[in-house]
């Protein structure tokens, strides 16, 4: 796509504007202010440095991704002729329609419209729109840049199956790995593995069954360790469907299966225990810890993007 327009330049914006700029396509980042414009910038210019330490990425291509970038607060810039519109603004209906009706104002016909929302119904979204079919939901997975997963989320008998392959087929020349919900469901379907796990996990914290630091070496160390390459479904055609089955049986019954969230989170919401932005959560953090815990998760974020790249290459 020769050019893509971003509604939003946060924590997703930019490193969804920082991939299509990298896969050369030309990437307009908009916002409210310059002040957060000026931030993406920063983000971007940290991510990209980190790619070119990692030997990922060169100078060279670094440099050459700022030439496919540009920064606006003026909307009509940002989205006049693109091709895609991503919207990447807060998880607020009213506030998703009011952009989709500018963008729709300004754009052609053909231009995709997509969204990164995580928790607002596609059906929801178009309501209103004069061209629903050519609206999609790209979910991609923070720091985007990075993460190769992203979920696409149509509504069938609607969108317009060229929307869908053009989208797939670029997410794809980008490096992603594309996704396709044959039915629209509730938090699609890396959310709602990733709460099943979460529940879980809170209730053996909860019940004091393990710490918060042994809770996490128990994924870090073994189904983490094995899920960067061997999915949960293939797994189990290793591991036996029968085992897992009989397995099954005596823990199904068992697990936590509460309907609401755990209420020791909401106390530690009250009393502003909320992670690295109060410097304490399950952790306590100093401002020096906060931000290594983040260039730590960068880092081997992009260690494990460096070899699946090479085991693809293979």
């Amino acid at each position: 796509m020769k050019k893509i327009g971003i509604i939003g330049s946060g924590v997703m914006g930019h490193g969804i504007g920082q991939l299509y700029a990298q896969h050369g396509s030309f990437v307009t980042l908009y916002d409210v202010n310059d002040a957060a414009l000026k931030q993406a910038r920063t983000m971007i210019e940290d991510s990209l440095s980190a790619m070119v330490e990692k030997e990922i990425i060169t100078s060279e291509e670094m440099v050459r991704t700022f030439d496919f970038l540009s920064f606006t607060t003026d909307f009509e810039t940002a989205v006049k002729d693109a091709e895609m519109v991503v919207e990447v603004v807060p998880e607020v209906l009213d506030l998703k329609l009011k952009v989709y009706r500018q963008i729709e104002e300004i754009v052609s016909r053909e231009t995709i419209i997509t969204s990164n929302t995580s928790a607002i119904p596609l059906t929801e979204l178009v309501q209103g729109a004069k061209h629903p079919e050519r609206f999609i939901i790209t979910h991609y997975f923070a720091p985007a840049q990075i993460i190769p997963l992203v979920e696409i989320i149509q509504i069938n008998g609607t969108t317009d199956p060229m929307v869908l392959k053009k989208t797939q087929d670029y997410l794809t020349f980008c490096g992603k790995s594309p996704i396709l919900l044959k039915k629209e469901v509730p938090g699609f379907i890396a959310n709602r593995m990733q709460m099943a796990l979460m529940r879980e996990a809170f209730w053996l914290y909860e019940n004091g069954i393990a710490s918060a630091q042994d809770i996490d070496t128990v994924i870090k160390d073994s189904l983490g360790f094995r899920y960067v390459f061997l999915g949960p479904l293939e797994g189990q055609d290793i591991a036996g469907i029968g085992t897992t089955y009989n397995v099954g049986l005596k823990l199904f019954p068992v697990l936590d299966d509460t309907k609401t969230p755990h209420k020791f989170l909401k106390d530690m919401i009250d009393n502003n225990t909320v992670g690295l932005r109060t410097r304490k959560g399950f952790y306590e953090y100093t401002d020096e810890s906060a931000s290594a815990k983040i260039r730590t998760r960068n880092d081997n974020f992009l260690e494990v993007y460096k070899l699946r790249k090479q085991q693809q290459g293979k």
